[in-house]
Order: C-alpha cells, then structure tokens, then sequence
C-alpha cells in the first residue's frame, strides 16, 4: 500500500486536525469519505479536501457500516468520548485500521470490550491518540531511562499546567464539563499523562493508587458580586479573568478555541442551512468575529456563560494521583487548572545515578540531564528527534498541536498503515488500555477516599470488581 485512504468519523476539531495531514502529505494519505451530523462541518471538510462524490459523504457513521463495502483502508474516530466504544468495535469488524482520539472510552467496561474485540483482528493496525509519546522531549526521557543514564528511576513527578482559560473553555464552558454527558476531567485531559509515566517507568507494573482532587474554584459561590449570566452583558467583566470576549474575541476565530464556538453555536444565529454551510468557505475575518460576538451575546450561549454560573459543570480542576510500583518506585501526576501555561508538561524524573528535566515552558523542546557520577548537568536538544516545520502555508493544515506531535502522531499511523507494521504504532489499544485502568482505578479512589491495590497482571475481573460503582 502506498497511498492510504481515510475515513473521518467526526469532523470536529481533532477529526479536522489528524485529517489535515493528508493535506500535507498527498502522496500518502487522502481522505476519500466523512460522518459528522453538523451540515456546516460536513460543507467544510468536503471542501477543504475536494471530495466531489456526494455518496461519500455521509450524516451519521451508521450509514457506513452498513454498505457491503469497505470504503478506506482506515477510520480516524474522533467522536465525543461516549460514543467511541459502539463506532470503534464496528469499524474493527469492518475490517478497518483505526486511529481512535483519547480517551479509548468514557468507561472502564468500554475500553476493555475495545481492547479485547481488537484481539480478534490482529493484522488490523490501531493506534489511541496519546500524543505525547511521540513529542521530541518524551522520546528523549524514554531514550536516556532505557540507556542508564539515570540507573534505577525510583520517582516521577510529573504536572500539567492545564491553563486557566484552557480549562474554562474545555471542562467548565465546553464539551467535558459535566461527567454524565462526557467524561470525568483526568480522564479526558490526562490519560496520556497516565500514559507517559507508564511509558518511562522501566516496565515495572503499577500496584498501588491513590487520588486526591475537587472542583475548587468554578461553582456559584465564587461568583463576583454583581456578575451577569452572560459575559457580553456582565457589569464586571473587565475585571474577570475567564471573561469570554477576553478568551474569544482576541484570539484568531479560525483557530482554537474561538473556532470551536463557531463550530458549536453558530447555529443559535443562522436560521438559513445554505449561510450555516458557507461559514468557512465565503466569509472573511471581520464577519467571523462579528459571528463569534453574536454566538456569545446569544441566549442559548454555553460558551458566552459566566463561568461560575453554568447549570451543572462539575469536573476536578485541580488533581493529583499517587502511584506506587512492584519494586518500590514511586511517580505523582498532578493536573491544575489555574496556571498561565497551557499544557506545557513539568517534569522531574530521579533515578539512583541521575536525574532528568523537562519544562517545556521555560525549556522548550529540550530535556534537562544531570549526571551524579560526575556532578554534570547538560542541557539537550531534541528538536531533531523528530522533527517537521510546523508553519505551513495551507492554512487547512493544522498538525503544530502538542509540539508537533499531533503531525508525529499521525504521520507513525500512516507510516504503520502504508508498511502493515503495527511496531510503529507507540500506543496501541493493548497499551493505552493499561494505562487506562490506572486512571479509572485513580478516579475510584478519589470518589471513595481510599487507596486501591492492584493486581500486577491487570487481571480485569479484579479491576471490575472494585471499579464497578464508581
């Protein structure tokens, strides 16, 4: 195979972003098909990648598995998180390789019936988007533990500053507010945290975890005095950092996050399915930003909402979980809401002849190495790991996310698919579901205030067992 065709179940923003690579790369990727529900999303991706034959453009992913044909050779799943066991499964039955955005699914059970119906399929490739894995630094950590450098890692201590406004956006205004409707906040925003301290710890298996977090800060009682129900129209908004014109109205309205306002709302202010279909194609900055105030100022506004005023968020804003494995080692993973850096990952790893840093706000792209034997400290550069120019003058071409690693990612997935080699897949669904388990069983042990011990083999009727009522 030396040209892969892709099928978009979902046209959001991630599905947008993983599909833009065959912008990049026509040579080896081309997306031939798209589901997704939202008629302006659809018009979008049908124009941006010029697919001109209407029967492959389809409403609801259903309408796909139920042809008698396979209609590309893989299926990038970006739907929202409760409905990716149901599409994943089929699609693995269909015969296609998958590309499934995190998290793998919104329950344990999920991810599981996921995993095990994969087994069933093994020369079908599959990859979960833990993007991270793939960023230059991560690589490097890995490389450096597996050479011992550092000897023995006994901790890890590792942070995502999700950002004050990235959190307002995504887990108070947005789509992972609320668990019933989509998932819990460690799941959705650091499963590939999970993940990453997994991938370095030299093997071992994770026997105990423990879980401390709450929504601190986003609930009623916090509310300015005076505070209006809509930032547009709020008496104090100058004076409010979550302030929606100062989250929205700065930022570029073709990008994240303004973008996804308009992907979402813009059909409480366009009445005409011809206009609604046109957003992307015919209009120009200044009527996009005129689009974005009124989505705001609109009374059925989730985005545009005081952010201590919506009816029913109620995700963790600040997190930590505490790991201990099968030698002894240790490893904390905090996630915070109020940091002014946006998901730039801190991290320190201490072994017993070393010990690694990344900070990826102060230091960017390079790993921190200090050698005990000699008192050394070298700074490295990995910005030639794996490398790409993340400008592109396509402006469809969307990949410079996450370092980078979101064209890194994809362009392993596409590597994989092209060569039928699964080994260039770094997080298959075998993987990501163990990591996955760590982060339900962390999640258990914060709702019920215990700490939880697990079984080295990840035994899943154990698992189930303890994580069935939470």
């Amino acid at each position: 195979m030396n040209l892969v065709s892709i099928l978009v179940v979902g046209c959001g923003n991630r599905g947008e972003v993983y599909a833009s690579y065959a912008l990049k790369h026509p040579d080896r990727a081309r997306v031939v098909a798209i589901a997704e529900p939202r008629v302006h999303l659809r018009k979008k991706i049908k124009y941006i990648h010029n697919l001109t034959d209407d029967k492959y453009i389809f409403t609801d992913w259903h309408q796909i598995i139920d042809l008698n044909e396979r209609i590309a050779n893989c299926a990038i799943i970006a739907l929202p998180d409760k409905l990716h066991k149901e599409a994943t499964i089929a699609f693995l039955k269909k015969g296609y390789n998958i590309l499934l955005e995190k998290p793998m699914a919104a329950y344990l059970e999920d991810c599981f019936d996921i995993t095990s119906t994969s087994r069933l399929y093994p020369s079908q490739i599959n990859a979960v988007c833990h993007v991270l894995r793939y960023l230059g630094p991560c690589i490097k950590i890995k490389q450096l533990i597996d050479s011992g450098a550092v000897g023995n890692v006994v901790n890890i201590n590792h942070t995502e500053p999700v950002g004050f406004y990235h959190f307002a956006h995504s887990f108070v205004r947005g789509n992972w507010n609320n668990e019933s409707r989509s998932s819990f906040s460690l799941l959705a925003k650091c499963c590939h945290d999970i993940d990453l301290i997994i991938y370095w710890m030299q093997g071992k298996k994770c026997t105990q975890v423990q879980s401390f977090g709450s929504l601190n800060h986003f609930k009623k009682s916090n509310a300015p005095e005076n505070s209006g129900e809509l930032c547009m129209k709020c008496p104090v908004e100058s004076e409010c950092c979550y302030s929606a014109k100062k989250i929205y109205l700065t930022r570029d309205p073709s990008r994240w996050p303004a973008k996804v306002v308009l992907n979402s709302e813009v059909q409480n202010i366009i009445d005409n399915e011809s206009d609604i279909e046109d957003l992307y194609l015919e209009k120009g900055l200044e009527e996009k930003i005129k689009l974005l105030e009124q989505c705001l100022s609109h009374e059925k506004t989730e985005y545009g909402r005081c952010v201590y005023k919506m009816p029913d968020n109620d995700v963790c804003d600040n997190q930590i979980v505490n790991m201990q494995f099968d030698d002894g080692s240790t490893a904390s993973m905090t996630m915070i809401a109020f940091t002014k850096d946006i998901c730039t990952r801190k991290t320190k790893i201490y072994g017993t002849k070393g010990m690694l840093e990344w900070d990826d706000s102060n230091l960017y792209n390079k790993v921190v190495h200090t050698d005990f034997l000699n008192n050394k400290t070298e700074i490295i550069d990995c910005e030639n790991i794996f490398y790409f120019d993340t400008k592109d003058r396509n402006e469809n071409i969307k990949l410079d996310g996450h370092g980078g690693s979101d064209y890194l990612l994809m362009n392993s997935f596409i590597e994989a698919c092209i060569k039928n080699d699964k080994k260039l897949v770094l997080t298959d669904f075998e993987d990501s579901f163990k990591s996955h388990l760590i982060v339900f069983a962390a999640e258990y042990s914060r709702i019920h205030n215990q700490y939880l011990l697990l079984d080295c083999e990840f035994d899943y009727t154990l698992q189930q067992r303890l994580l069935s009522d939470s």
